[in-house]
């Protein structure tokens, strides 16, 4: 089976993002690392699979791209992903998410499983609110990756058959002749994403985005077209930032 990320995270945009941005205004984000190492991602390399859970999975689910500073959070993003593979456990914090109240986003492992990423925040997805008491976690939001061979999976898809991101290209481009639409523009930048041809991935976006727009059902709503392929836009910006 294929695994389509941006599937995955559009549909949990359909089941979760509309109760999550309590506030809309500017929010600022800090990160935190711990000064004893404590987790073991020494052998991670999965720049690209990171950049895509941080900001898909979480600041996209959240809604929050349109309400924190894109360049401080291109920065934590790579400043996090640095401190993980180093071995520090890490605290990403959204000051004044809902009210007074922040969204803390834990980075650790499961303490069996040194080849886990959990992560957890102080979010019940329940009642839609931050969470008081510490011992009431049973229904935060929380993310479970598994490292295989360097990269990072999504537990649910950890014994599918991994495809290539060139098998996932020509999937794409032959889907988009034959049935074009808005979602499969933003994949195809993603598969150049993944084969690290950032520039012409992010090119791609920038020259269909139009098109992409066109045929996309016209929204105001958190999660539309114009979300997702800021979305993407700051993941290749991210990705290109690895690099310098």
């Amino acid at each position: 089976m294929k695994k389509k990320l941006f599937l995955m995270f559009v549909c949990l945009t359909v089941l979760l993002s509309y109760g999550f941005s309590g506030s809309k205004k500017k929010m600022d984000v800090e990160l935190y690392t711990e000064n004893v190492k404590a987790v073991d991602f020494s052998e991670m390399d999965s720049e690209f699979e990171f950049v895509t859970l941080f900001y898909q999975n979480i600041f996209f689910t959240f809604d929050l791209l349109n309400y924190v500073d894109r360049d401080a959070l291109r920065d934590i993003c790579i400043d996090l992903y640095n401190s993980l593979k180093e071995g520090y456990r890490s605290q990403v914090v959204v000051n004044n998410f809902i009210g007074n109240d922040s969204l803390i986003i834990t980075f650790s492992q499961m303490p069996s499983d040194k080849s886990s990423l959990l992560i957890m925040t102080n979010y019940d997805n329940v009642k839609k609110s931050i969470i008081v008491d510490p011992d009431d976690m049973k229904d935060s939001f929380a993310l479970l990756y598994y490292l295989r061979n360097g990269k990072l999976i999504y537990y649910k898809y950890v014994d599918e058959e991994q495809v290539s991101a060139q098998e996932k290209l020509e999937q794409n481009l032959k889907d988009l002749k034959d049935d074009p639409q808005s979602i499969t523009y933003v994949k195809i930048a993603e598969n150049y994403y993944e084969m690290n041809e950032i520039e012409k991935g992010l090119k791609y976006l920038k020259d269909n985005k139009k098109k992409a727009i066109k045929l996309s059902p016209k929204t105001s709503k958190p999660g539309n077209i114009n979300d997702v392929i800021l979305c993407v836009e700051e993941e290749g910006k991210t990705l290109l930032q690895f690099k310098q």
